[in-house]
């Protein structure tokens, strides 16, 4: 069946749930999302979503610049350089194959970019057409051989990485179209691979014919902007493209990147959040990402409304911090259910989000295993008990488990750069008030990446998870499908009747198969979330709606008052 993506995306283009600007009036809605396509290639009808982020709407004109921040030095402009902290606004130079609107964006959702369609022909093997018309910033055309050429040029150097492990096959058909074999049918996971933010697509012969100059400093961009200066260490700053290769005014109206409401974007490197906050505050920058803990300059907590003159947007909660007991039968955690639900029910993870420096903005407790930013999500979910605070319901557990308080000590792995001391201390107090003895194993990132596979070295582990393709069968998978892991999933947890129910959801993410995963799971205390944070980033007071799309900012999306006056 062929599914090509149409207009009714336009209404994707609403305020995010977490995002207002102070004195602005109504902050929006929530948002919406495609139905499953119809068998007759017809586009779905809308229906009401949870929590979509997305942001900003086509201007009928430009603002001359908007200055933007990055948190990092590493910023680089060319389409071929590893990922990295400094890796911004790359989406407004080189298109990928699709747009992603929202994070855990389906195949029915994809905004058209490169790609005109796709048809699925069985589960994993699909065919791709492209537009006939595309051309970089220097009118070199892009074919199918270039965009064959891009992916494999991406995984190639590491920036595409998710291809590498998905991507099976690729077939040119002709000059448009191709195949594509994928390694899974896992929900969304073609999505992924089609709106892959780290997927660049450029003509193959400027590559090759370039120079190291022209690659990083005037490269041929497939974005509707180009490179205008660029200066290692520093910032970059891009021109829309007026000769952007996409005339089809009706197709660019579901691009946001395309919306070219600015001129000239302007990223400026500046690592340290109080000086992004002193920028922000001196009218240095038009937007900038602040830390949770400085976010009570620019937002009232008392009204839950940023404070007039500024603009605050908080990204949709996809990364959940989780507590990992080791599943291990050899181990006195994972032996002992018990157990497990005492370490539980001791926790409190509204402490531990305010021992992390977030607040009620940034952060969230959880009632299962992921957020409401997920597809798949189960609004049952919001209202059942999981595993509350229940410290009296701790002990009982604890007395169950056969053990008198102060007789158990469970050692605890973190990560020194994911995890502060303060959140340790509320674990080992919490868990030491109802009786449970913490040995803290704090190590550096490096030295966790090693010991988490180790089941010798902990008994319980702090972690940070996500999925790439923003589903919850994915999610499943990804933490404990036997498959991804030596040691029986994440937490080693040779589950038979687990690894049976996530193969059943990966296969058919029925609402039934995903319930009976995360049943599963809290019943037998295999994983206890704690809480989801996002970023947060404010925009000066000229900025009426933030352009975001997923997690991401797009400041050429943005909407501005009439009066709008760059920083600087």
């Amino acid at each position: 069946m062929k599914k090509t993506i149409a207009m009714i995306l336009c209404l994707l283009m609403v305020v995010s749930l977490f995002a207002g600007c102070g004195g602005k009036g109504d902050s929006g809605s929530a948002g919406t999302t495609a139905a499953p396509a119809a068998s007759n290639n017809e586009a779905p009808a809308p229906t009401e979503a949870a929590s979509v982020h997305t942001g900003g709407a086509r201007m009928d004109h430009q603002v001359d610049r908007v200055i933007s921040t990055a948190s990092s030095t590493s910023i680089n402009v060319g389409p071929f350089a590893p990922s990295s902290p400094g890796t911004v606004g790359k989406f407004l130079l080189y298109a990928s194959l699709f747009w992603a609107p929202k994070f855990g964006c389906s195949e029915e959702e994809m905004v058209p970019w490169i790609a005109k369609s796709y048809k699925q022909i069985d589960s994993k093997n699909f065919e791709i057409e492209i537009f006939d018309y595309v051309k970089d910033s220097k009118g070199n055309p892009i074919t199918i051989d270039d965009v064959i050429w891009s992916i494999n040029k991406s995984i190639e150097i590491g920036q595409f990485v998710d291809g590498g492990s998905n991507i099976v096959n690729m077939e040119k058909i002709d000059d448009y179209h191709m195949k594509m074999e994928i390694a899974t049918d896992a929900p969304n996971t073609f999505a992924m691979l089609m709106t892959n933010t780290r997927l660049y697509i450029v003509n193959q012969k400027w590559w090759e014919g370039a120079t190291d100059d022209e690659k990083q400093n005037a490269p041929a961009c497939t974005g509707p902007y180009t490179v205008k200066e660029f200066i290692p260490g520093s910032g970059a700053t891009m021109v829309a493209n007026d000769n952007y290769w996409q005339t089809d005014e009706a197709m660019n109206d579901l691009l946001s990147p395309a919306y070219r409401n600015v001129k000239e974007v302007v990223f400026t490197a500046i690592t340290e959040a109080s000086m992004r906050v002193i920028a922000l505050e001196n009218n240095e920058v038009d937007i900038a990402m602040v830390s949770a803990s400085d976010l009570g300059i620019f937002y009232d907590f008392d009204t839950n409304q940023p404070k007039d003159g500024w603009c605050v947007d908080v990204a949709p909660l996809t990364y959940v911090h989780s507590l990992f007991p080791n599943m291990d039968s050899s181990n006195l955690v994972g032996s002992n259910l018990e157990l497990r639900k005492a370490i539980f029910y001791a926790i409190d993870p509204a402490q531990l989000i305010v021992a992390s420096g977030n607040n009620s903005l940034t952060a969230r407790p959880v009632t299962c295993s992921v957020t409401s930013a997920y597809a798949g999500y189960q609004e049952a979910w919001d209202s059942q008990d999981y595993y509350t605070y229940n410290p009296e319901k701790a002990a009982e557990c604890l007395a169950a488990a056969g053990y008198k308080p102060g007789e158990v000590t469970v050692r605890l792995l973190s990560s020194s750069s994911l995890y502060n001391d303060s959140v340790r201390s509320v674990i080992i107090s919490e868990l030491g008030a109802v009786g449970i003895n913490v040995e803290n194993v704090t190590v550096e990132q490096a030295l966790f990446s090693t010991y988490k596979n180790d089941p010798t070295v902990w008994d319980l582990m702090i972690d940070l998870k996500s999925s790439t393709t923003g589903h919850v069968a994915s999610y499943y998978d990804y933490n404990f499908s036997a498959a991804n892991y030596q040691n029986g999933g994440v937490n080693f947890c040779k589950d038979e009747e687990l690894y049976k129910r996530v193969n059943a959801v990966m296969a058919d993410p029925s609402d039934e198969n995903i319930q009976a995963v995360e049943q599963y799971i809290e019943d037998n205390a295999i994983l206890y979330a704690l809480f989801s944070n996002g970023l947060a980033n404010v925009g000066q007071k000229g900025i009426l709606e933030m352009g975001t799309a997923g997690t991401q900012i797009i400041p050429a999306s943005c909407v501005f008052a009439d009066d709008y006056k760059s920083a600087g």
